[in-house]
């Protein structure tokens, strides 16, 4: 019999969030103004009026069951369903704001009214509403009873092992997500990563802008993805040393679903992992020690449902990305958002990464790991983060000595024995791939030359950056070992 020691090891992820009064009295005034769901009647005449319907008629009108809205509502479990939705309020002190936007994320029954870009609109000022009055921000996950609400992930946890609504910016990508005989233990919800931990299996879901959603079998397992509406899959042919790419589409969104080996683990040689598809779902037979994922290519929440495309730079980028993951390339990924005191950290192969100094303009990296072969590690930040109106001062290190970059990602993924970077910036985000030849402890630096040495020297870096005034909320040491929620394989005998 096969059992998953659970080892949660140093998510010591410090997520610092900085509530301005503003927030705290627009929290309040949500609570206590005059919309009660009146926010959305413009668009779904059902919630005109919200606040004077009663919980068991919300429940007819959106198809929502009453016993799922009292449990995550943090209702008595014999709250008396003819209660109105004032009533409720004024009872329980539960928002009828709250309740509004949780049945906008969860209704059964769609509104014939709006168009998709539409709807997509609707769940992001939902749950955006709903982190706002829990004083949440950034890439964090908030819980409301069974359901996580990140700033870009959402979706809703069942301990039967089935994930139901899962969603990126508020589009809906997969309706359910079922792993067969998860047999729950516990779960850890902390920072931008959630951990769901079966007897012989594990569920990763990270609120990032990829929407990384990761599950690793320690047995065989089948995990099957329901399709949400108008999303189509298709196979990638491409060989790729036994690992599967699903390519995912909706109107103009893409992401992909990786099934490979678990390089996490040191046995990597599996079966093979069969997969089926059809108009309506994805199945993938899991076998011992490998893994399924679904990471997005990424796409502001503005653009969902809408005529934006993706640029072939960011295309290209990250498909060699998902390629290195499924052949076990990309040692880890790192997102940081808000001047570094949001981040978001995936281990994909035994590579120990610490944040050793994340400030505004800075960032200082250790990377380690016992593997003999070299690993690219992905860092994606945004504009809060790193300045991009002066990319020409963004001075890049490797053991201090400047890294020298190519415009060729393909030579990034060749190897090579010597350190080489990837930079692509787009819109208000930028990404460095660093290709690392070989391993025993790395340092790498990103920062923004301060002006007065760029303008002295083009080429290198400052060693010095004390005159920089930092950022008080960002003089932390975040330590971050292997996975955001590693585990260990055992035997019981």
């Amino acid at each position: 019999m096969k059992a998953l020691g659970v080892l949660l090891v140093s998510i010591m992820l410090l997520s610092i969030v900085i509530v301005s009064p503003a927030l705290a009295q627009m929290g309040q005034s949500n609570m206590m103004g005059e919309m009660r769901g009146e926010q959305f009647g413009h668009m779904d005449n059902r919630f005109t009026g919200f606040e004077e319907n009663t919980l068991l008629q919300i429940s007819n009108m959106f198809g929502v069951p009453v016993e799922n809205i009292i449990f995550d509502m943090g209702l008595p479990e014999n709250t008396d369903p003819s209660l109105t939705i004032g009533e409720i309020e004024a009872e329980y002190g539960v928002s009828g704001d709250l309740v509004a936007n949780y049945m906008v994320l969860h209704m059964g029954n769609m509104p014939t009214s709006v168009n998709s870009r539409g709807f997509v609109e609707m769940r992001q000022q939902a749950m955006q509403g709903i982190r706002h009055q829990g004083m949440t921000q950034g890439l964090n996950f908030m819980m409301q009873g069974h359901s996580a609400f990140g700033n870009y992930t959402t979706f809703t946890f069942d301990e039967s092992g089935e994930i139901f609504n899962f969603a990126l910016s508020g589009d809906v990508i997969f309706d359910s997500i079922k792993v067969s005989d998860f047999d729950y233990i516990s779960q850890n919800i902390r920072g931008s990563n959630a951990a769901y931990i079966g007897s012989s299996s594990l569920i990763n879901i990270h609120d990032n802008p990829m929407a990384t959603m990761q599950v690793r079998a320690m047995d065989d397992k089948t995990v099957v993805f329901d399709l949400a509406d108008g999303v189509e899959a298709s196979i990638d042919n491409e060989e790729l040393n036994g690992a599967t790419i699903i390519k995912i589409t909706k109107n103009n969104f893409q992401g992909f679903l990786i099934a490979s080996p678990d390089f996490m683990n040191s046995d990597q040689q599996i079966s093979d992992i069969d997969i089926s598809l059809t108009d309506e779902a994805i199945n993938v037979d899991l076998v011992e020690n490998s893994l399924v994922m679904f990471r997005a290519t990424t796409m502001s929440p503005q653009f969902h449902q809408t005529m934006f495309q993706y640029s072939s730079q960011s295309l290209g980028m990250h498909q060699m990305i998902n390629n290195g993951i499924a052949m076990g390339r990309v040692g880890a990924e790192i997102t940081m958002h808000d001047g570094g005191t949001s981040m978001s950290f995936l281990n994909y192969t035994p590579v120990n990464v610490q944040v050793r100094e994340a400030r505004q303009n800075r960032l200082v990296l250790g990377v380690s790991s016992e593997l003999k072969e070299g690993q690219v590690i992905a860092i994606h930040m945004d504009e809060r983060t790193m300045d991009f109106t002066e990319s020409d001062r963004l001075r890049l290190r490797y053991d201090g000595v400047p890294l020298s970059c190519t415009n060729n990602i393909d030579e990034l993924f060749e190897g090579g024995d010597q350190p080489l970077c990837y930079y692509l910036q787009e819109n208000d985000t930028a990404s460095m791939l660093v290709h690392m030849p070989e391993f025993s402890e790395h340092e790498i630096i990103i920062e923004l030359e301060p002006e007065s040495e760029s303008a002295e020297n083009e080429t290198e870096i400052a060693d010095e950056t004390e005159d920089a005034e930092p950022i008080p909320a960002f003089e932390v040491l975040f330590a971050v070992t292997a996975l955001g929620a590693a585990y260990s394989l055992k035997r019981r005998l």
